[in-house]
């Protein structure tokens, strides 16, 4: 069995004791790092900034998302458990729910998927099981969703004819846990 330690943002398979690789970071291993201090830096000198001001904007923005996405991910956790009962009437869990026209029956909500032969995993949010087949949904709060590369740039090798874009990383990350699962 595999679990995933919530402090150490880490899987752990419980009977070997072996660690286990987090999907998204395979996939993050097929994408240019980012530069924060060179990028903060030439942000600064445009905006006439101190390049401590830029990073401390950026640190602020990226927990303001997380914990967006955080507490609406809790919310439809909830709101799957509690059969349709709790959050029914949250604005945000109600437009999840029309859009992705979930219906409670077989779902599965924040299961862990994994191989051991690869020793990778991943927490898969919602899995439709329709007994011959299933659905995999993840729950996506990014500010931008691009189909394409802002700056024209692709992910690395092998995966270089995919353009470095959030529908690229995510169609990898579902694909991945729909092949785990």
């Amino acid at each position: 069995m595999v679990i995933f330690n919530k402090e150490r943002h880490s899987y752990v398979n419980t009977d070997s004791e072996l660690n286990y690789s987090p999907v998204t970071s395979l996939i993050n291993t097929f994408k240019e790092v980012f530069d924060v201090d060179k990028q903060s830096k030439i942000v600064a000198e445009r905006e006439g900034v101190s390049q401590e001001e830029i990073i401390k904007r950026w640190d602020n923005i990226k927990k303001t998302a997380c914990d967006y996405g955080t507490n609406l991910h809790n919310k439809v956790d909830i709101y799957i458990a509690s059969n349709g009962k709790e959050y029914s009437d949250d604005e945000h869990v109600v437009k999840f729910i029309k859009k992705s026209n979930l219906k409670l029956k077989n779902v599965l909500s924040e299961t862990v998927v994994f191989n051991h032969e690869y020793r990778v995993a991943g927490t898969a949010d919602i899995i439709i099981d329709k007994g011959s087949s299933f659905d995999i949904l993840d729950l996506k709060t990014n500010k931008n969703f691009r189909f394409d590369s802002k700056f024209n740039k692709t992910l690395l090798s092998p995966l270089e004819h995919l353009p470095e874009c959030e529908y690229s990383v995510y169609s990898l990350q579902v694909s991945t846990y729909a092949y785990l699962y």
